[in-house]
């Protein structure tokens, strides 16, 4: 049977644990108000996105990551620096080979960022965009993101970003399997391909 003092000794800790460590504990965790100004800078930093890729100010884009980063775009390339961030857009828009010839974008945050700590967090979301195809037809498309964003320097920058599209159903996908006779029919201007608006 478990002796008095022992039983004292216990209650003791537990008291110590409630009343002290506790609350303590819960004070050091920052609530959903206390990170009101870090959520209206972070949907400021994707609004600058967003008008960024719109625009196509790569410069501006460029800006809104932070020094080292990794970003893989809807076809899943990765890029890591500056330079192959400018590059990749520059390649989608003005290479004679390449399909698009601009983007525009709406993008929508799933929920408020989840803080990992006082400089970090990640959030996720939907976005539509809508490719002009060089021979002047639009196409939309639905995507999902998700990023990790770190506070530095006192503002918030995109470390981490990935973009994904539904290989099992999307516009690419439906145009290359749709039958003989819609293929002659968009050829023809008599329907619209898949996604086109």
């Amino acid at each position: 049977q478990e002796d008095n003092s022992v039983k004292l000794y216990r209650y003791v800790l537990f008291a110590v644990f409630f009343l002290v460590v506790l609350p303590k504990v819960a004070a050091e965790q920052p609530t959903a108000g206390s990170r009101k100004a870090d959520h209206e800078a972070l949907r400021a930093l994707k609004t600058k996105v967003v008008a960024a890729i719109n625009a196509q100010d790569l410069d501006a884009l460029a800006s809104c990551f932070t020094h080292t980063f990794a970003f893989t775009g809807a076809d899943q390339t990765l890029v890591t620096t500056p330079s192959e961030l400018k590059a990749y857009y520059q390649r989608i828009f003005t290479q004679t080979d390449s399909p698009v010839t601009a983007i525009q974008t709406e993008a929508e945050a799933g929920a408020l960022t989840c803080f990992i700590d006082a400089n970090a967090g990640y959030c996720y979301g939907t976005s539509t965009d809508t490719y002009t195809l060089r021979g002047g037809r639009k196409v939309c498309m639905e995507n999902r993101w998700t990023a990790t964003v770190v506070k530095s320097d006192g503002g918030w920058k995109v470390a981490t970003a990935h973009v994904g599209v539904n290989f099992l159903d999307n516009p690419v996908l439906d145009a290359r399997t749709m039958p003989l006779w819609r293929k002659v029919g968009v050829l023809m201007g008599l329907t619209k391909a898949p996604g086109e608006k």
